[in-house]
């Protein structure tokens, strides 16, 4: 169990907007409602195999599952490199065989999991992918258009405007409006009285290990995709660095902004890694900024020239840059 202001918190935490936690909060609160408790982490719809705050039925969401259960690097018994690709993409390639279902030693995983294991921060996890999965499975299609397609019947119980009792009656329709009136009372207290967010510091090097660092799920998925040969030879974090790169999106920890000056400092940092070996000193993990050297002047030719114009090799711009 958990209260409005947690489930906001924790929805915030996995990256979801004002507008979709205050459009979601009471959705959440009555599918996941026993009597007149919301929130019950473990609670069980009764006709169908859904689970927890966001209701995931696992027979539908196992995209959604798996996404947020690698998010955690835990991996699902007996899982295929066909059935991580179909879930990872929500999808199947035309004539494949459809393996996204969950076997039945995968299903008891879950549902244990759910009910005994997943905490409020994991059950926010499953509702955010729960949307993402939806959205790789139609395409263009907005978040809150996702959530109407996920949850039926309670967004037409909560509309005062709504007429067609043919799968509820009117008067649990009036009690769902009664029930979201006192959570949107909730959310909206919390938007109102909470201080405003600060924003996140600024990353440092332990952030950027800890970035560049891939889960043993995305590990697995890059080494189906490209093969035993190619993922020995090509770390995975310096391919998935280099794309970004390539494409114009290097990511803020990186201190350099094209492809050419990523390889250039490579180069370099291996060669010098190499002289300090063979001198017993100890490795650098990066190229440190030269303190108080002067810019070199402008040259016409192709060689490398500094202020006195005297050419340079590249054995001495090593042993220049060595600390």
């Amino acid at each position: 169990m958990a209260t409005t202001q947690e489930v906001i918190e924790a929805l915030q935490a996995e990256g979801l907007s004002e507008e979709t936690i205050k459009f979601i909060v009471p959705i959440l609160a009555y599918e996941s409602r026993v009597g007149n408790t919301p929130y019950v982490l473990d609670a069980k719809d009764a006709l169908s195999e859904s689970y927890g705050l966001g209701q995931v039925n696992i027979e539908t969401m196992e995209s959604a599952i798996w996404m947020a259960l690698s998010e955690l690097d835990i991996e699902i018994p007996g899982a295929t490199e066909q059935q991580i690709r179909q879930w990872n993409t929500a999808m199947y390639q035309e004539g494949e065989e459809d393996v996204r279902n969950f076997t039945e030693e995968q299903t008891k995983f879950v549902i244990d999991y759910l009910l005994n294991k997943a905490d409020l921060q994991f059950n926010a996890k499953v509702v955010k992918h729960m949307i993402h999965q939806k959205q790789l499975e139609n395409k263009g299609m907005s978040e809150m258009d996702a959530i109407l397609n996920l949850y039926v019947l309670t967004p037409r119980k909560f509309d005062i405007n709504n007429t067609n009792f043919e799968d509820f009656t009117e008067k649990d329709a009036e009690e769902a409006q009664r029930f979201k009136d006192q959570i949107d009372a909730e959310v909206e207290s919390f938007y109102t009285t909470s201080p405003p967010t600060t924003p996140p510091p600024p990353p440092t090097s332990g952030r950027e290990e800890r970035v560049l660092e891939a889960t043993k799920s995305e590990r697995n998925l890059y080494n189906s995709q490209v093969g035993p040969a190619v993922s020995a030879d090509q770390d995975f974090e310096e391919a998935k660095l280099k794309t970004d790169i390539a494409r114009g999106n290097s990511p803020d920890y990186v201190k350099y902004k094209s492809l050419s000056d990523y390889q250039m400092k490579n180069f370099l940092l291996k060669n010098i890694n190499n002289k300090r070996k063979k001198l017993n000193k100890p490795l650098l993990s990066e190229l440190q900024p030269m303190q108080d050297m002067p810019q070199a002047a402008p040259v016409a030719d192709t060689s490398i020239q500094f202020p006195y114009g005297r050419p340079v090799n590249i054995q001495e711009v090593l042993d220049l840059l060595e600390p």
